[in-house]
């Protein structure tokens, strides 16, 4: 694959990953950490949220569903996401040569500060044979192994209740090799 494929995919998801970001987070949430619905029901036809517009903003030959909780085909087996609840996913795939990429942005809820969180994303992937990269980004971590790139961001959200502790987000950018 050309470098230039993975980052145009890695930018796209997480254009995307930025677009749902406003998804979930909330009290509200209808997704658990596994991805079975709660009591409430949300869409999962792969449309944008309500007051997003996707039109435009993927290349042509780019297919992406948007839905709250992990995207139904997401390789949890392969990929473990930190212990917390699973706020929206992104699942894509992307043709530019003949060469279908698949990708995947998860936001996961976690428990305790961005650091720990970080270190216990690192931890799973470790325990699953993913490598580091030694490139240091300060709150994010790149893992490969033979099938997967996994990128993880960890930060804390706004806090919209003064004097209330700001919830721990990790951000999953997943690339098919």
């Amino acid at each position: 694959m050309k470098k230039n494929t993975l980052g145009l995919l890695v930018a796209v998801v997480a254009a995307l990953g930025l677009v749902v970001s406003g998804c979930g987070g909330g009290d509200n949430d209808n997704k658990s950490a596994d991805g079975t619905p709660s009591s409430s029901s949300s869409s999962t036809d792969g449309s944008a949220p309500s007051g997003t517009s996707s039109e435009g903003a993927t290349p042509e030959g780019t297919d992406f569903t948007v839905r709250e909780g992990l995207p139904k085909n997401f390789p949890g087996e392969d990929i473990p996401l930190v212990k917390g609840k699973v706020l929206s996913g992104i699942a894509g795939a992307f043709a530019p040569s003949g060469e279908q990429v698949k990708g995947w942005t998860v936001r996961v809820k976690a428990s305790g500060k961005p650091d720990a969180a970080l270190k216990s994303a690192g931890s799973l992937l470790k325990g699953k044979g993913y490598a580091k990269d030694k490139k240091i980004i300060a709150g994010q971590e790149t893992w490969t192994n033979s099938d997967y790139t996994v990128i993880v961001k960890t930060g804390a959200t706004p806090s919209k209740k003064k004097g209330k502790s700001n919830p721990t987000v990790a951000i999953y950018t997943i690339i098919t090799k």
